[in-house]
């Protein structure tokens, strides 16, 4: 867990609105865990499972398909994204969300942010 308490220290703003800690109420980011269920415990240890956000986009990235989430990640923090590893920590195949459904949703994610 110091791992990951280290790691969110280094994220300043939520990934998704690009707020600070002290923009949003309540004041703190939280780390959402692209790992959930039965295999949540094992993302607690994944960097590729992390994604930093504030409590209400918390909320909305909850509700997103996981090759999204994948996608998020690839954006935000590539040098810790493995796909694959947490494809096979959510009791997955590797290929079971693919490399081209995550560029997909990474096309979407820079498509929005240019409108």
């Amino acid at each position: 867990m110091k791992a990951r308490a280290k790691w969110a220290e280094k994220q300043t703003k939520c990934w998704l609105c690009g707020k600070q800690a002290w923009e949003v109420f309540p004041p703190k980011l939280t780390t959402h865990e692209i790992i959930r269920g039965v295999n949540r415990k094992k993302g607690l240890n994944i960097p590729g499972a992390w994604i930093r956000c504030c409590q209400h986009c918390h909320g909305i990235i909850d509700g997103w398909p996981i090759a999204k989430q994948y996608a998020l990640k690839k954006i935000m923090d590539g040098k810790n994204y493995n796909r694959e590893l947490c494809n096979v920590a959510r009791g997955r195949q590797p290929e079971s969300i693919t490399e081209e459904e995550v560029m997909a949703e990474v096309a979407k994610l820079i498509w929005m942010e240019l409108k």
